[in-house]
């Protein structure tokens, strides 16, 4: 059972200010849209836009970097089986990432969203030079939350490549 379609689309506002030589503090706006069709059954089918502000602290340099983030999303979901609902959610979250070399760092994330099943927790290796990065890591789902049991899948590859344009 594979998905018919699956379309994800957002678009991100963000600040930062430089308090000091190793603290930055920051916050944003992001709007977007996920969309999920499934051939198989209306009961998977969704749609979820949402909006979300943001802020963010950072302590370190370039060579090792702790961050920590809180929101607020307002997201509504559309379904073809349970219809239309808000299910709006706060968001924490940590992460630190530290350099291996002049283009390599580790990274590691943990999140946790009031309406998320599961705390991800995503450990990656980064590549990166001045206009894009590239990673590649895993994501451990194994920790419920939200009242939800384990997920099936408890870690997960994770890929990602990010471009400055």
């Amino acid at each position: 059972m594979m998905p018919r379609g699956a379309q994800h689309g957002r678009l991100v506002q963000r600040l930062a200010f430089v308090i000091s030589p190793d603290i930055v503090v920051g916050g944003g706006y992001q709007l977007g849209q996920s969309y999920y069709d499934q051939d198989v059954s209306e009961k998977l089918e969704s749609k979820i836009t949402f909006n979300a502000l943001w802020a963010t602290a950072g302590w370190g340099n370039d060579d090792s970097r702790l961050n920590t983030y809180l929101g607020y999303a307002f997201k509504y979901h559309t379904t073809g089986y349970e219809g239309s609902y808000n299910a709006d959610a706060t968001i924490f979250g940590v992460g630190y990432d530290r350099r291996l070399g002049y283009h390599w760092k580790i990274c590691g994330e943990v999140f946790f969203m009031r309406t998320m099943t599961f705390v991800p927790i995503t450990v990656t290796a980064r590549y990166f030079d001045a206009v894009q990065a590239f990673e590649f890591g895993l994501t451990v789902t194994g920790i419920a939350a939200s009242g939800a049991e384990a997920s099936s899948w408890p870690v997960i590859p994770m890929v990602s490549w990010v471009r400055r344009w």
